[in-house]
Parts: C-alpha cells; structure tokens; sequence
C-alpha cells in the first residue's frame, strides 16, 4: 500500500460485548532511536458492528515496536518499506575498516531486493 509506506494489518478477535469481530488497521513506519515501530493510522471493525475510526484523535493507540535485533557495523536505519517479499529496511554505516586477511570473515546470506543497487 502507498509504495510500501503504509502497511494494513488485519485479525480476527473476539471483543466483549460484540463478539466476534474483524479489526484492520492502517500503519505506517516510524524510526526513532534506531528503533522500527508501526504507527496506526485509521482502525476499522466489521462483524456485529462497523466502525470507521480515523485516529489523528491523538495517541489512541500506541506505535507497536517492531524488533529488529542488534545492527551490525553500528548500522544506522535510513527508512524502512514493504514489497512483495516482506519487509525492507535500508541503513548506512560509517568508517567500516576492511582488510586483506579474509581468515576472520563470516558470510551473510542476503536476499536480493528489488531496490538493490550495485
């Protein structure tokens, strides 16, 4: 949705007093302290009641932190987007020493993205 910006996530619950229910919500991503979170947007339900709640009421909800795990490099996250393969995340590193002796290198395995660039 909206070039991987925005992100729609769906369930189905079952509340007190109405029952059964599907809510979906309408997110987008947020970076803060190099930290990814989900930030709703708009929140509907359908089931024995339905309800359009567009949330620019304030902090109605709180954003959902999404866990990343430790960076390597001191990595940096620059923005964070969806595509077709799930989530992309690009950062940046700063003053990355490389050397010659490849005895002490690991690989990583990293899938290709569309937005990969040589």
């Amino acid at each position: 949705m909206d070039g991987g910006k925005l992100l729609t996530i769906s369930a189905a619950t079952d509340l007190p007093f109405l029952g059964p229910q599907q809510v979906t919500g309408v997110t987008s991503f947020e970076i803060r302290d190099n930290k990814v979170r989900l930030v709703p947007s708009h929140l509907s339900l359908s089931g024995a009641i339905d309800l359009d709640l567009p949330i620019p009421l304030g902090n109605l909800l709180p954003p959902i932190p999404i866990p990343i795990g430790n960076l390597p490099f001191d990595v940096r996250i620059a923005s964070v987007s969806t595509n077709t393969a799930g989530m992309v995340i690009t950062g940046e590193a700063r003053n990355i020493t490389t050397t010659a002796d490849t005895s002490h290198q690991t690989e990583r395995d990293c899938p290709a993205t569309e937005n990969a660039t040589p």
